[in-house]
């Protein structure tokens, strides 16, 4: 049988204790793909990017979804709220970028 330890128990908390208090870059694709855009034309990007938009939409409303179907403590919901919030910006930057890009305003 397995316990955690009074020593495991502490690193555990300084390990999240750092995770939840500092920011780190963390660089994921979608930023690094970004700053490669200009391999593309500028109506592909706008498609290309509307078929993101697309998907977020999808998964803003999953994530509804899973949010308001929930009846448990909200503290056990708070990662899916990070989530929604991340989710639902990106999804307005990118709305943004694609007029944008459609309108003529960005363009290269």
């Amino acid at each position: 049988m397995y316990e955690i330890t009074s020593a495991g128990r502490r690193v555990a908390v300084e390990w999240l204790t750092e995770m939840l208090a500092v920011p780190k870059q963390e660089f994921a694709q979608f930023p690094a793909a970004l700053s490669h855009l200009l391999m593309l034309a500028a109506e592909d990007a706008a498609g290309i990017l509307q078929q993101r938009l697309d998907a977020m939409d999808k998964e803003i409303q999953d994530l509804q979804n899973r949010l308001a179907g929930q009846e448990v403590e909200r503290v056990s919901m708070l990662e899916f709220e990070y989530l929604h919030a991340v989710a639902q910006a990106e999804a307005a930057w990118l709305r943004g970028v694609i007029a944008d890009l459609k309108a003529g305003r960005l363009s290269w």
